[in-house]
C-alpha cells in the first residue's frame, strides 16, 4: 500500500476542497448563485454546443456564387460542345454573365452556332460575329431562377423568395444534437 506523508495527504485535500469550491456555482441556479458570498466566485463553466443539447446553423446563398457556378457550367458546356464536334476555337473565357469563344474557322461558325444554341434558353441568349466571335449572354432572370432552384434543393423549409431578395438569401433552422458516450477498449499488455 502506498504511504503519503501527512503533509502531502494534507494538500491533496486541500485542492481537492479548492476544486469543489470553484465548481460547485455550476450547481446552483441563479437565484442561489447571486445569494452567496462576494467571495465565491460567480461566473460558470460555459457549455459547448454538443453539451448544451444543439445549435442553430445558418445557410446563405451568396448572388456572386450562384453566378460562378453557372458561369463555370456554361464554359464547361461550350468546351465540351465544341471539342465533341472537332470544332477548332480559342479565347473560350467567363466573365460576369458573359461567355466568349471565339471559332478558329469562319466556315464552321454555323455549325458551331447551331451546337450552342443547345445550351441557350429563354434565360440565355447567343450572339455571333462575323469574326468568328460567339457571345453567350446568361440573364438576370437565370440566375435568381438559380437561387430559387438552389433554396428548393436544400432540406430546409424557407419562406418562398422573390427575384428581389435573391441577391442574398439566409436560411435558418435549429439543429439537434446528442452526445453518446463512447465505450473505448484497450488491449491490454502482457506484463513483463
Amino acid at each position: 500500500m502506498l504511504h503519503f506523508s501527512r503533509l502531502k495527504t494534507l494538500l491533496i485535500w486541500l485542492v481537492a476542497i479548492a476544486a469543489v469550491v470553484v465548481a460547485a456555482p455550476n450547481l446552483l441556479s441563479q437565484a442561489q448563485l447571486s445569494s452567496l458570498p462576494g467571495w465565491v466566485r460567480q461566473d460558470r463553466v460555459t457549455l459547448g454546443l454538443d453539451l448544451q443539447g444543439g445549435s442553430h446553423i445558418v445557410l446563405r446563398l451568396e448572388r456572386s456564387d450562384i453566378i460562378k457556378d453557372r458561369l463555370e457550367a456554361t464554359v464547361a458546356g461550350v468546351r465540351d460542345k465544341l471539342r465533341g464536334a472537332g470544332i477548332r476555337y480559342t479565347g473560350l473565357a467567363g466573365n460576369g454573365q458573359t461567355v466568349t469563344v471565339k471559332v478558329a474557322d469562319t466556315a464552321q461558325l454555323p455549325a458551331a452556332a447551331d451546337l450552342l444554341q443547345l445550351l441557350t434558353s429563354a434565360d440565355v441568349s447567343l450572339q455571333k460575329s462575323d469574326d468568328g466571335q460567339l457571345t453567350l449572354q446568361i440573364s438576370d432572370k437565370a440566375i435568381d431562377a438559380d437561387t430559387v432552384a438552389a433554396q428548393t434543393r436544400s432540406s430546409i423549409s424557407s419562406p418562398a423568395v422573390s427575384p428581389a431578395s435573391a441577391r442574398r438569401t439566409s436560411l435558418s433552422a435549429p439543429i439537434a444534437m446528442t452526445v453518446s458516450p463512447c465505450r473505448c477498449w484497450a488491449p491490454s499488455m502482457p506484463s513483463g
